[in-house]
């Protein structure tokens, strides 16, 4: 059994906490002794096994200036972990900071990059992130492409590529309609206002579009539905507890998103299963779409392509059936068991 550590922001909803208490959860239920270090004192959003130890600053960034805070923070950092004295250190999120606190601790200390790479950066932020990741022991990152980026770009060679874990797919009552989904929150990132103008090219008006989520651009894309004259066809359903009900009213699953750091979403869809028509964006798709064996993926912004494969999945139900088959196998190859000792095997050679 090993002792492990776990360094992260908070413990508040969000993707990367979400990903930390998780694998804290399954490691501590798999009898090693598992140290939970959070950056920031904030209300927990996700329940974590009573076995795992949490450590939590006696400061507060509210009533501390931010260099003072990452100052106090530096050594709250360096004292913990020292004193927990692990076998190895996994960090997610601020990865630079964290490797510059803990530079020269006799522990191996790996760190885990959940953004798009290709993210536009100040030359200052690149100059300091190549100097610290190349100090620590090893990386994780989310896709082949982040691999790729970041052994280029920095000086850490020893990268591996474990993907997101997918979350269980919780089974409804819900009966399939002639509907093709999206979720995603409401932002330009996400591209919705090109699924609009691709679904108003789409002939068959008894298939709806259906939007699961929310965001600042929900008023302008109804806007743009009444413009391209197929309000009546789409279901704006806001933020959902229940994605999964939502995933399951649906035949096929589009994803037009522009940038990812790791697509949940499409993933999730997968999972369901549905067949799903991607963008390549960066970064992620490519990762988990054999373009025509579990869903179809298309060049960025090619909107008659990603047109042409929705009418043909709408067309062809037995299609529509051999995609999904294939779809669903992300249920193990990213499942948390899975993922979390591939994970375990990197950060203690």
């Amino acid at each position: 059994m090993k002792k492990i550590c776990l360094v992260t922001l908070a413990l508040s909803a969000g993707g990367a906490e979400r990903f930390v208490s998780e694998l804290a959860n399954y490691w501590a239920n798999q009898g090693h002794e598992v140290h939970l270090v959070l950056l920031f004192k904030k209300p927990h959003f996700y329940a974590l096994d009573e076995k795992i130890k949490v450590y939590e600053p006696g400061f507060s960034r509210a009533t501390t200036g931010k260099l003072a805070y990452f100052y106090h923070l530096w050594g709250y950092l360096r004292r913990t972990v020292k004193q927990i004295a692990p076998d190895t250190v996994l960090n997610v999120g601020y990865n630079s900071l964290v490797a510059f606190c803990l530079k020269g601790l006799p522990y191996p200390v790996f760190i885990s990059n959940r953004s798009n790479p290709e993210k536009p950066r100040p030359f200052w932020y690149k100059l300091i992130r190549r100097w610290m990741y190349g100090g620590v022991n090893g990386m994780l990152a989310q896709t082949s492409l982040a691999k790729r980026y970041f052994t280029n770009h920095t000086g850490q060679k020893n990268i591996e590529v474990i993907p997101n874990f997918v979350r269980t797919i919780v089974a409804t009552e819900t009966q399939p309609e002639q509907a093709i989904v999206s979720v995603g929150r409401l932002i330009g990132s996400k591209n919705f206002g090109a699924l609009l103008r691709i679904f108003a090219q789409i002939n068959p008006t008894d298939w709806t579009l259906i939007l699961v989520g929310d965001g600042p651009q929900r008023a302008a894309l109804e806007q743009q539905a009444r413009d391209l004259g197929i309000f009546d066809r789409i279901e704006f359903a806001g933020m959902q507890k229940n994605v999964d009900a939502y995933l399951q009213r649906g035949a096929i699953f589009a994803f037009p998103s522009l940038s990812e750091g790791f697509p949940n979403a499409l993933l999730e869809a997968m999972a369901t299963p549905l067949p799903c028509v991607s963008y390549d964006c960066p970064a992620g798709p490519a990762d988990l779409i054999e373009h025509g064996v579990n869903g179809f993926i298309v060049p960025l912004n090619d909107e008659v392509l990603f047109q042409q494969y929705l009418e043909t999945l709408m067309r062809d139900q037995a299609l529509r059936e051999r995609i999904r088959a294939q779809a669903v196998n992300v249920r193990e190859k990213h499942s948390l068991a899975t993922l979390s000792e591939q994970i375990l095997r990197f950060i203690t050679p």
